[in-house]
């Protein structure tokens, strides 16, 4: 701290400037490396083999499932359940209605748990 005298008499502190020059070796910042481009796209690359085939499946096996109720419906559901009118509309509500009250409660509790923990406990949860 520099102290600077006032005209009246008294003493102000101001915070010291200092230059890179000045700090001892400890508290200067490291300077970055240059980037390597190709170590870059080589870790791009492994991430990406390493994330995009299991989220593929994830998402594949995630359309099959949202289309299984339509396959249904063209295979005979509503005879076979005797449904009539707006009975199947309203099955297909009734899926949505969970999804829709518990997505935002889910994403809260996936920021306060790991996520591997999460989703091993919704699958384990509703099987």
């Amino acid at each position: 701290m520099r102290f600077l005298p006032q005209t009246s008499g008294s003493v102000i502190e101001t915070p010291a400037v200092y230059q890179a020059e000045d700090l001892p070796i400890s508290e200067k910042s490291p300077t970055q490396p240059a980037n390597d481009v190709a170590a870059l796209n080589r870790l791009t690359w492994k991430c990406d083999l390493h994330v995009i085939p299991p989220l593929f499946v994830l998402f594949l096996l995630a359309f099959l499932d949202r289309t299984n109720i339509g396959n249904a419906k063209i295979q005979g559901l509503e005879t076979t359940l005797s449904m009539e009118g707006q009975d199947y509309n309203i099955a297909l509500f009734t899926f949505f209605i969970p999804y829709i009250l518990l997505e935002v409660p889910s994403n809260i509790i996936i920021k306060k748990l790991a996520p591997s923990t999460w989703l091993s406990l919704i699958m384990v949860l509703w099987g």
